[in-house]
């Protein structure tokens, strides 16, 4: 059996016991300011309750199932620059929920990463796409910093691809511009359509990179065997 790293909780009866919740923009912008600002608190106290309780569920299960790949919708809306501002009037109440979540985790030895999205391009050519994708990454490395990570390499990671038409280049230019913690907790992956290993190798000098076998078996039609 080949295990991947999870990003759903599944119970036995094949059920997520405990979903982030989200919203949509459109229904976000239809709000008032007071709305906007119950609506994310209410979202996202559920949200870090529900990270905890699946903490809880992983704890007992043996050293090598326990790994998460907490979604990025944790704070939903949060990269949306009308909910931005919103976001920091309340942001501080939520740090003794996200430093719960993190010291559990670190108690149960349960290893964590973030991975976003397939639009945070940091290696696109468009200066827009790159500003976007680096606030994206910063986005999840204020919720680990939160959570009581970044305080040494690699204590947490936050997987890209390097995708992009600038290539390495421009994902080394766009890693420079990343905070000492993001820089510590960044990894990058090999993907089926752009970056094949050989090019993501090009990075191991900035950052650790992270083999996807599936995309590889994809990209080249070939497995990998533990010789390679």
């Amino acid at each position: 059996m080949k295990l991947g790293f999870a990003c759903k909780f599944l119970d036995s009866g094949l059920k997520q016991e405990f979903p982030f919740k989200s919203t949509t923009r459109t229904r976000f912008l239809s709000l008032s300011h007071e709305q906007r600002l119950t609506l994310l608190y209410q979202l996202s106290e559920t949200n870090l309750r529900n990270l905890y309780s699946t903490f809880e569920q992983l704890a007992p299960l043996p050293p090598a199932l326990r790994m998460m790949r907490i979604g990025s919708d944790l704070l939903p809306l949060v990269t949306v620059p009308e909910a931005g501002p919103v976001y920091q009037e309340f942001l501080a109440d939520l740090v003794p929920q996200f430093t719960r979540c993190g010291e559990y985790a670190r108690e149960q030895d349960i290893r964590l990463s973030f991975h976003p999205g397939q639009y945070s391009v940091l290696a696109s050519d468009n200066p827009d796409v790159v500003d976007r994708a680096i606030e994206d990454v910063e986005y999840h490395t204020t919720c680990a910093v939160m959570m009581g990570y970044g305080q040494r390499f690699q204590d947490f990671k936050i997987n890209i691809h390097m995708n992009g038409k600038r290539g390495f280049e421009g994902f080394r230019d766009a890693f420079n511009r990343l905070s000492p913690q993001a820089q510590k907790m960044l990894t990058v992956e090999n993907d089926e359509i752009s970056c094949s290993l050989d090019d993501v190798l090009q990075a191991q000098t900035l950052c650790p990179v992270v083999l996807d076998i599936h995309h590889h078996w994809v990209k080249e039609n070939a497995d990998l065997l533990p010789v390679d």
